[in-house]
């Protein structure tokens, strides 16, 4: 499930749908502070900041359900590679624009979602999901030990930048939305499952060039160093 801001006000919807689908829900730029909280199926976001879990669980899936969403990175739908596509958007000029789709349906995704639920039927497989939420976790881990400073690295991660932004604006009363906290971009980690088929050749086509920028432009960095060689994802 990939869910953008058309997602407003139905987050108890969405996690019903994805518990009956046994689906990891994908988080766009505009969708993450409407479905990312207090998710147990979020897998992160995908698009041009988004997490490698994100960006290789629509990759690796047999069916995408677009909810809300006018993602523009082309790269991060996976059109062409056998993946059925089926979206749900109230604007009608959405359907088709950013990918071919399989199904459209306009309307507003929580009605929607609230007309599928009384229906019969629920996925048995979590593999999927159970997958995609193990690689959630590995790109997590793996950005919060990027947070952490450290003697042999001379530099100052763009990764401890975000952290350390994060917990000062909670300190001063500036962060009003729950955990988790602040992370700039997923490294390219890898899971040694990923079919050799769909998914093994692929990179996530995202780079550290925006990030720094952003950070570049809130933060006074005076003489320090920001190393930003290792946030590829």
């Amino acid at each position: 499930m990939l869910c953008g801001s058309g997602c407003k006000d139905a987050h108890e919807e969405l996690l019903a749908l994805a518990g009956r689908l046994k689906a990891p829900i994908v988080d766009t730029l505009r969708g993450k502070e409407r479905v990312e909280w207090g998710n147990p199926f979020d897998d992160g976001m995908t698009g041009l900041i988004g997490f490698s879990s994100g960006y290789y669980a629509m990759f690796d899936c047999d069916v995408l359900l677009m909810l809300g969403t006018d993602l523009p990175y082309r790269k991060s739908y996976p059109y062409g590679r056998g993946v059925q596509i089926a979206q749900v958007d109230v604007k009608p000029e959405h359907l088709w624009l950013r990918a071919p789709i399989d199904l459209g349906i306009v309307g507003d995704v929580r009605k929607r979602i609230r007309e599928l639920l009384p229906l019969p039927g629920e996925a048995r497989d979590s593999t999927h999901l159970d997958l995609a939420r193990e690689h959630y976790v590995a790109s997590c881990k793996a950005l919060d030990d990027l947070a952490v400073g450290s003697s042999r690295r001379p530099l100052i991660h763009l990764q401890q930048v975000a952290k350390t932004i994060s917990e000062q604006a909670r300190l001063r009363g500036l962060g009003q939305y729950p955990d988790p906290p602040v992370r700039l971009l997923a490294p390219a980690t890898r899971r040694p499952d990923i079919h050799p088929g769909k998914s093994a050749s692929l990179a996530p086509p995202h780079g550290s060039a925006w990030a720094s920028a952003l950070i570049l432009a809130v933060v006074p960095l005076g003489k320090i160093g920001i190393d930003d060689g290792a946030t590829s994802a």
